[in-house]
């Protein structure tokens, strides 16, 4: 079958599974204990053969306020270019923890990348190692549940690791990819979601997946007020950094690690059961130095990036 982006196999923000045709077994170990197991096909016009492996332990038991999941992920990929073909087989050890008690909502997701990867040119073989992690936490508070007004404030924070050596005699990748590179960070950079809300990947050549968390980390703070029964007020900032600015390479080596800030505000307003309304805009404010190499000439533009969007849903 086919699995949208909020199926029960994204652990997190950071693994995400996305369309893709697969086969899962499930099957309920206790009343608190699922186990997961699943074979995904990926390939695609690029790979000569991606499959990709998963199991899953979700734990929820009742009546506690924690939850908890753990995932092993593993990929083989054979790709043929030419004269050169390429051996992957990374592998995920991620898991998330969650408790929710009154107004509170806290939520911690990790993920560790091992494993290895061999590239044969012209009968020439050369090797290299996977050791990169991600982590993102979430906590949320929610002002009504103690009698407060209908406010919902979020503060977050993701880190996905980076490479301080790029030269070409390394063999160690320590810049974090996900099996399906997507991350949900804020509208414009809405890389994993419905992309009916539009968005785009961050993309910056010190990075190796615009849609993914790799050699980022951000901050971000969010909340959402209810003005009416029926209207929905929604606002964000959130900065964004490089982990790793400079690489050991002229290519990758940056004058900043800061790449600017967003702003977002929507209002969504239902106007009939299943049917809402959403006016939205968004802004993101480059900083020049964090997307200007040391030995450019001139520092990079500095024009605001922004979206504007009106969205009409009917859900059914």
């Amino acid at each position: 079958g086919k699995y949208w982006t909020g199926s029960p196999y994204t652990l997190g923000e950071i693994m995400l599974m996305g369309m893709t045709e697969g086969l899962t077994l499930t099957y309920p170990a206790t009343h608190d204990l699922t186990l997961i197991a699943s074979v995904f096909d990926e390939t695609d016009a690029s790979n000569d053969d991606n499959k990709l492996y998963e199991l899953l332990a979700v734990y929820n038991p009742s009546g506690s306020i924690f939850s908890g999941v753990l995932g092993w992920y593993y990929t083989v990929a054979n790709v043929t270019s030419g004269v050169q073909y390429q051996e992957n087989r990374p592998m995920w050890l991620a898991g998330t923890v969650a408790a929710a008690q009154g107004p509170w909502n806290i939520r911690l997701t990790a993920a560790s990348m091992f494993g290895d990867r061999d590239i044969t040119t012209a009968g020439v073989k050369d090797s290299y190692n996977y050791n990169a992690y991600a982590y993102d936490g979430r906590v949320s508070y929610n002002f009504a549940k103690t009698g407060g007004p209908p406010l919902t404030l979020e503060a977050i924070y993701g880190y996905g690791s980076g490479d301080d050596n790029q030269a070409s005699t390394d063999r160690d990748l320590k810049e974090f990819r996900a099996p399906e590179p997507s991350y949900t960070h804020t509208a414009i950079f809405l890389d994993g979601g419905d992309s009916g809300d539009g968005g785009a990947g961050l993309g910056h050549p010190a990075r190796t997946n615009s849609a993914g968390i790799g050699n980022l980390k951000w901050f971000g703070l969010k909340t959402s007020y209810k003005l009416t029964a029926k209207s929905t007020l929604n606002a964000s900032v959130s900065t964004f950094y490089l982990v790793e600015e400079t690489a050991n390479n002229p290519q990758y080596d940056y004058q900043d690690n800061e790449l600017g800030q967003e702003y977002n505000l929507a209002l969504v307003h239902q106007l009939a059961k299943g049917l809402n309304l959403t006016l939205s805009g968004a802004w993101f404010v480059p900083n020049e130095k964090g997307w200007t190499t040391t030995t450019a000439p001139a520092t990079a533009p500095d024009d605001t990036i922004s979206e504007y969007m009106v969205k009409l849903f009917w859900g059914f």
